[in-house]
């Protein structure tokens, strides 16, 4: 079998060469779900970071086929949440339903919401409407009183969400 890179070797119909050090595509083998949920945490935190060079914050995405379970997508998300940000003393942080969001946690919008304000913080003077769902950012600050945070997103939009919208918002 011959191996290729991804993503050409899987559009040309070939087998992609998996864990290869200057690839990008890796397979963990692991039977125990909870095994394999602390051992994508760690290849997330530690190995991948001191191997590459990368934030795992902002240059790491993983992609899981469920969302429930012991390995699903919500049970990892708080897994990588409390390893990549995890509580700190007098840190701000917000319980909304099943989440706590914290300053410094990566989030995605995960429906489409066309009345949403940003402001460019790359260009003075830029504001826009309009957040989509998969656009993913940091949240950058939270006021308690005010009951608001504020989500910089990749592209350096800052949008500022009413606590009762973070239903917007996952992990």
């Amino acid at each position: 079998v011959q191996t290729c890179a991804l993503p050409i070797c899987i559009n040309a119909g070939q087998q992609p060469e998996f864990n290869n050090r200057d690839g990008d595509f890796f397979i963990i083998r692991e039977t125990d779900p909870r095994k394999l949920c602390d051992d994508v945490c760690e290849v997330v935190k530690t190995r991948l970071p001191r191997t590459y060079g990368v934030d795992p914050m902002k240059d790491i995405q993983v992609l899981m086929p469920t969302k429930k379970g012991p390995c699903g997508v919500d049970r990892l998300n708080k897994l990588l949440q409390n390893a990549l940000n995890p509580p700190r003393y007098q840190s701000e942080e917000k319980v909304f339903g099943e989440n706590v969001f914290r300053t410094g946690d990566r989030v995605m919008q995960i429906k489409n919401n066309y009345d949403l304000e940003w402001e460019s913080l790359k260009y003075t003077g830029v504001t826009g409407t309009g957040i989509f769902n998969g656009e993913m950012g940091i949240i950058s600050d939270m006021d308690i009183p005010a009951r608001e945070l504020a989500v910089v997103f990749d592209d350096d939009r800052k949008v500022i969400y009413p606590f009762d919208i973070l239903n917007q918002l996952e992990l």
